[in-house]
């Protein structure tokens, strides 16, 4: 195949530099100058060919502090730069089979030394996401002449050096403390407290307390979370959180028939996690012998400062959540078996091409296990089995509609979508150009149904209204 590399006339830089990678047809140029003068900025081409390539794809390439990006010609893909990684995200690809797109990278007047600059590309293939690392480029910061060499930071200390510093006080920190469970001989259940210390969160996140096998837990006081209780877990998901600093939530444990109760001693293991910008963090809950119920802001101070702080965790949260609202069972009996002519289709617009749909024919269908977690879009749900393909042809989705069987409803859905945004987008071209307009996004884990909330944690993407 032959490469093409795309000339950009940048400024005083004299020569280009060329990342490419080559793989299966798919070859990524990334062009860019090896000179940066400090207080200027410089153009970066992107050349692809994406070959027989089509749906997602996405390339990221991390800047040092002291840089920032700004679009150019992003080539119909979605520009984003923020916490420092330049992002263009395409929902589908250009048609054409080789295209350019561009952006600026500034620098910092005060900037000087050298960094290396690479990026990854990854795509969607079969189902399956696949990506490759970019090969780095060295990129020579010129300090500026208009400034004294005493004012010049070099790029390696610029993040110490000007990044704020974060705040250290014990009210700063991030904190689940739970009250020893206390029993209540009367009602047979131990009633446990938890006080969250949230700081400045205020979306986003997730509690689960670990119960031993013999008892299960029924919420009391969740503070608006969406309580659920499975395999020993008690969780607690959070798409808004309560705009105090700190709260108390209570949920009771009672034993099932048989279980021997030791009074004194009710082993829980418990954390809390919460997304920050494209991080996801997580605090053990710590348990101690505190009411919790009677405990002043200063003495909050005083109990956090006992507890750990917020660490990373590999990926695994919260976000929000669809509407768990099934679409009218009127949706799916509009055209009874038995029918012998359907309504007509009304006039819809061209179905978004979306790469990653799970397919399946014939009447018995159900979810097909994916490896994985992964994003479908549930249109319709009824009480009685129907003729799937007669029911759904006239709508035009683009997708086999897939049956499954949950809480004793039959649910229809479509697309196996591994980025939320493309699940998302296709909802809306549901809701708003066909009848469908109850469509919301489900997701599922090995085909397994799981909330919107866990898979978005779990994967660290970002929740779209």
């Amino acid at each position: 195949m032959k490469r093409i590399f795309i000339p950009v006339a940048i400024g005083s830089a004299l020569i280009f530099g060329v990342l490419t990678f080559f793989q299966k047809g798919i070859v990524v140029d990334i062009n860019m100058p090896e000179v940066i003068q400090a207080g200027s900025e410089i153009t970066v081409s992107v050349f692809i060919n994406k070959s027989k390539l089509t749906g997602f794809a996405r390339l990221q390439q991390d800047l040092p502090y002291g840089f920032t990006a700004k679009p150019v010609n992003s080539a119909n893909a979605d520009f984003n730069f923020e916490n420092q990684r330049v992002r263009l995200i395409w929902l589908n690809l250009p048609e054409e089979e080789q295209f350019t797109a561009t952006y600026t990278i500034v620098a910092d007047e005060r900037l000087k030394g050298t960094v290396d600059l690479g990026g990854v590309f990854s795509y969607v293939e079969d189902n399956e996401r696949k990506s490759f690392d970019i090969q780095s480029q060295r990129l020579t910061i010129q300090p500026s002449s208009k400034l004294d060499a005493s004012q010049m930071i070099d790029v390696k200390d610029f993040a110490s050096m000007v990044k704020p510093k974060p705040q250290t006080a014990q009210s700063e920190k991030i904190a689940g403390i739970r009250r020893q469970p206390q029993w209540y001989q009367a009602n047979n259940a131990f009633l446990v407290t938890l006080l969250i210390n949230k700081n400045k969160v205020d979306k986003l996140a997730k509690l689960e307390e670990t119960i031993p096998a013999g008892y299960k837990a029924e919420i009391i006081d969740g503070k608006n979370a969406i309580f659920s209780f499975e395999n020993q877990t008690a969780k607690f998901v959070w798409n808004v959180l309560p705009s105090e600093p700190y709260f108390i939530i209570k949920y009771k444990v009672t034993p099932d028939g048989g279980t021997q109760v030791d009074p004194a001693n009710l082993p829980i293991t418990g954390v809390f996690s919460y997304l920050d910008g494209d991080k996801t963090m997580a605090a053990n809950v710590m348990e101690q012998n505190e009411n919790l119920d009677e405990l002043t802001p200063t003495l909050v101070n005083d109990l956090i400062a006992k507890t750990v702080t917020a660490s990373d965790v590999s990926t695994q949260t919260v976000t929000p959540t669809e509407q768990t609202v099934v679409a009218s069972p009127e949706a799916v009996s509009v055209a009874p078996a038995a029918a012998t002519e359907d309504p007509p289709a009304p006039a819809l617009k061209k179905t978004p091409t979306i790469s990653g749909t799970a397919t399946s024919s014939g009447k018995k269908q159900t979810i097909i296990p994916e490896t994985g977690i992964h994003f479908r879009v549930q249109v319709a749900a009824g009480r009685r089995e129907v003729n799937t393909p007669q029911v759904f042809k006239k709508y035009q989705l683009g997708y086999n509609v897939v049956r499954e069987q949950h809480d004793g409803w039959y649910k229809y859905s479509v697309g196996t979508f591994f980025e939320y945004k493309t699940a998302r987008d296709y909802r809306v071209y549901l809701r708003t150009e066909t009848p469908l307009d109850g469509a919301f996004v489900t997701a599922y884990n090995d085909g397994q149904r799981i909330t919107v909330q866990e898979a978005l944690l779990s994967l660290n993407q970002k929740w779209i209204k």
